[in-house]
């Protein structure tokens, strides 16, 4: 099964979704929308069905889609825009004879669904969701980012160890990161390039273009996030932070659990080391047997001792 998303415009998006229908494996996959500045949602994608007609192969299947909560894995205590602009507010699919085909809203949790038929157990389906536009905003960032992406007017060079150089601008720049601030008041001459010694050029690309348009050109994945979450801890950039962290917390699962948890107590990411913990001590019975596990034992017993005793108790009550 594979996803992949694309923007349509005006706050229009495709998910298309190639399935096949499995009866003993739960097919949740959760994918990534880039709508708004500084938010990237999360969905989590789940279908059921039961066969209506087997000698047809004609198949009943009910598609639930549930976005992530926004509070509850940033530690935000509140925003300044409204769900209305953060939640979708239409959601429809096509069946073959190219009619549309409205999903229907849930509360509890939010979310939203359609059943529909099939006749095939393997498909392709294109899920189209429609969040309300906030122009202003979209056509102010999008100013700014093609004033980046340009190279329009830059005041100041980032020169890396390489050889290349990437402009910017230092009243966004200085507006937007802290870092930056004492960076350029600290400079010589205005007219120096900044030398980049310690993040990649690709990385810090990122981080500048999401100083500019409130998101990274390229989504998060788990072979990013690190290298972007420590760029943006080093300039002070709380958005891309924020972001990272979400990723994390939504991404985390057994296989990734212990390298997480020390990049996260390393980080001090409190919220991702305790999700990762929780994981490890769910899923003690296969990661304890492992060399990943052996190995994180001897290198940090200081993790290692608070796990051990919880999955004593879980073991002993």
């Amino acid at each position: 099964m594979t996803i992949t998303t694309k923007v349509m415009g005006s706050g229009e998006h495709c998910v298309t979704w190639d399935a096949t229908l499995e009866r003993a494996k739960k097919a949740n996959e959760i994918f990534q929308l880039d709508h708004f500045p500084e938010y990237i949602s999360y969905f989590s994608l789940v279908y059921d069905f039961k066969v209506i007609k087997f000698e047809e192969k004609k198949y009943r299947v009910e598609f639930v889609f549930t976005q992530s909560a926004y509070d509850s894995t940033t530690g935000r205590k509140s925003c300044a825009i409204s769900d209305y602009y953060y939640e979708p507010c239409a959601v429809w699919m096509n069946n073959t004879e190219g009619k549309k085909l409205m999903f229907q809203k849930f509360s509890r949790p939010k979310g939203w669904k359609i059943t529909t038929a099939f006749r095939q157990i393997s498909f392709t389906v294109n899920i189209y969701i429609k969040f309300n536009s906030f122009r202003e905003i979209n056509v102010l960032l999008k100013q700014l980012t093609d004033i980046y992406a340009n190279q329009s007017n830059c005041d100041i060079q980032f020169l890396f160890q390489d050889g290349q150089k990437i402009g910017g601008h230092i009243s966004i720049l200085a507006a937007r990161s802290p870092v930056f601030a004492a960076m350029f008041n600290n400079q010589p001459t205005k007219t120096d390039p900044v030398l980049i010694n310690d993040t990649p050029p690709d990385i810090l690309k990122e981080v500048l273009h999401f100083i500019y348009s409130g998101r990274t050109r390229v989504p998060l994945t788990e072979a990013n996030v690190w290298s972007l979450f420590t760029a943006a801890e080093k300039y002070d950039v709380a958005g891309l932070k924020e972001e990272c962290t979400r990723f994390l917390l939504i991404q985390i699962r057994a296989s990734n659990a212990i390298d997480w948890l020390v990049l996260a107590d390393f980080h001090s990411i409190q919220s991702v080391k305790k999700a990762a913990l929780k994981i490890i001590t769910a899923n003690f019975k296969i990661i304890f047997p492992t060399h990943e596990w052996e190995e994180f034992a001897k290198s940090y017993p200081d993790l290692c001792l608070p796990i051990t005793l919880t999955t004593i108790g879980q073991i002993n009550s």
